[in-house]
């Protein structure tokens, strides 16, 4: 069934609005298909099918009063050939010659689900011709009185029909003779979403999902994903390619950006905002800064996968590299920034309004609430048409109270920024850079927590936060884990763990800290204040380093970290 998250208000059919007519639409179509197909199942599939091609080609119909019948004729042609697809194993026979199949049952099953699929993205015009006269078997003269059309008109249709289906049936017989070549898993997740699969990738990728919860949960992501670019794109079929050209075309505006970003939490005894300005400049060149509250100056800059950062005013600058997901994630690539944008959330798109002078899609996403028994929190997201960069993000509570707001200001494009702005500094520009060993976190569940980290992980044992994510990342061979805490109902992490058996704070001088004890274990403790972090603790626990930082007093910190256990013990039996 189409459904509001699939669809876009705004059709090319001269202003019409989509949902509201779909509501009109869809009672009407099911009715015709199940009077010629007798079965609700199949009537249901035959109208979803003809109303997609409905709302493809609605922008050709000129006259609004012609829609019903025009309706009309596209279900009766999408029943007519669901009936002769599934009632009848012929279906070859009536496009002998066009594809080369053999008697094996299961290549004729996956050829007619491919005709069927062919026929469908045929023109509503061609398709009637093709259904008439080759799935029919009617007489040309009698599909042109059908079709109220003379002679000439309905057999040239009849041509260019067939001549597009043999194509796409020559498509079926390349990937076919291609299917021992292993194609992407984000492909066949897109193809299988999109109703692109034939029926035995189809079959077999459902066997693999059932079987893979990791893989189901990739599904999952891939279909936000879809419905986020159907929003953006106004369509409501896309391939990979078609992603991939729609990327790329986006990413070809560019050849270098610069914008200033202020986030700003609010709530607590008053707002903070944090403020950071970055640099890009094709093909890989990248520079950030920011002022932090406690840790001073914060400067990072990229080299393709080198890289030198700077934390503190008097710190020496370090080098190091980055691998290839972590320099996407930090701007070079727009597919991950809306990938990020629709992990986890049901996208809308709200229509599209003005921030900061440029033009931008609103979009409206929702998930389900932390802990909470009811509700969703939100975020609304401004999207600047041009980079599909996010130019506002603003996260609101499942009670609709605004939690955060991020805001990007002064963003310049092709300005033809020097090179000299991303140049290394000169104390490490000749140092070798080492290995990559910045990696961004991978979001997981707890159960993928506890297989990989080598002991059994610790949580936090307080009755009032909800641990509603986990993330694990590799720091120097070693799995480090990440799990956040929130109070039920708030999107921003109210508690965040990280845990490791190496040591990974990495604190720039001049911070200050403050030593105590928590449970007769030595730890170290240091004031943030900053971004509903008010304070941060560091300890090593069972042979264990833990990090513990939240929105709470030192005394809120020391009894969280004093509540920390394990359900085996601290480590792994075997």
């Amino acid at each position: 069934m189409l459904g509001r998250e699939t669809t876009n208000n705004s059709v090319p059919g001269g202003g019409l609005d989509w949902e509201e007519l779909l509501q009109q639409l869809y009672p009407r179509a099911l009715a015709i298909a199940a009077r010629i197909l007798r079965d609700r199942e199949l009537a249901a599939d035959a109208a979803q099918n003809a109303l997609l091609k409905v709302y493809r080609h609605l922008g050709e119909v000129r006259d609004r009063q012609a829609l019903p019948a025009w309706l009309h004729r596209v279900v009766s042609n999408e029943a007519y050939l669901t009936l002769r697809v599934y009632q009848r194993e012929a279906v070859t026979e009536t496009v002998e010659g066009w594809t080369n199949t053999t008697g094996d049952p299961a290549e004729l099953a996956t050829f007619r689900a491919e005709f069927l699929r062919a026929m469908r993205t045929l023109a509503p015009e061609f398709q009637e011709a093709v259904v008439l006269c080759d799935v029919m078997g009617w007489k040309v003269q009698d599909a042109a009185a059908q079709c109220g059309v003379p002679v000439g008109t309905l057999k040239s249709r009849l041509f260019r029909g067939r001549e597009n289906l043999r194509g796409l049936l020559a498509d079926f017989r390349l990937r076919k003779e291609e299917t021992a070549v292993q194609r992407p898993m984000e492909d066949l997740l897109f193809d299988y979403l999109e109703g692109r699969l034939d029926a035995v990738a189809e079959a077999k990728l459902e066997s693999q999902l059932q079987e893979d919860q990791g893989l189901r949960g990739r599904l999952e992501e891939q279909r936000e994903f879809l419905r986020l670019l159907h929003s953006l794109t106004g369509k409501i079929s896309l391939s990979s390619a078609e992603i991939a050209a729609k990327i790329g075309e986006v990413y070809a505006e560019i050849r270098d950006y610069s914008y200033l970003t202020e986030q700003t939490l609010i709530g607590g005894e008053s707002p903070q905002t944090l403020v950071h300005k970055t640099w890009f400049k094709k093909p890989d060149l990248l520079r950030s800064e920011a002022e932090h509250p406690v840790f001073g100056s914060f400067t990072a800059i990229v080299r393709g996968q080198d890289a030198v950062l700077r934390v503190g005013d008097e710190s020496r600058p370090q080098r190091t590299r980055v691998d290839a997901e972590m320099l996407k994630s930090m701007g070079v690539d727009f597919g991950v920034t809306l990938r990020a944008i629709s992990a986890g959330h049901s996208t809308r798109l709200l229509g599209t309004e003005y921030v900061e002078g440029r033009n931008c899609y609103h979009l409206l996403l929702l998930q389900a609430a932390p802990g909470a028994e009811a509700g969703q929190v939100s975020s609304h997201i401004w999207l600047d048409k041009l980079t599909w960069m996010p130019l506002l993000t603003e996260e609101y509570n499942s009670e609709g109270v605004l939690v955060s707001r991020k805001v990007v200001r002064n963003l310049t494009l092709n300005t033809g920024l020097p090179d000299s702005l991303f140049e290394f500094p000169a104390e490490v520009a000749a140092e070798a850079a080492p290995a990559p060993e910045v990696k961004p976190p991978r979001a997981c569940s707890l159960a993928e927590v506890k297989a990989a980290l080598p002991f059994e992980p610790f949580l936090l044992q307080d009755s009032s936060l909800v641990l509603h994510a986990c993330y694990l990342l590799d720091l120097s061979g070693s799995p480090v884990a990440m799990l956040n805490y929130h109070l039920p109902g708030d999107p921003l992490p109210e508690v965040t763990l990280t845990q490791a058996v190496v040591y990974h704070t990495n604190l720039p001088p001049g911070v200050p800290t403050e030593e105590m004890e928590i449970r007769g274990e030595k730890a170290v403790y240091i004031p943030m204040e900053t971004f509903k972090v008010k304070g941060f603790l560091s300890f090593q626990r069972e042979g264990v380093y833990l990090n513990l930082g939240g929105n709470g007093s030192k005394e809120q910190l020391l009894a969280w970290a004093g509540s920390l256990a394990t359900s085996g013990g601290g480590k792994k039996e075997g």
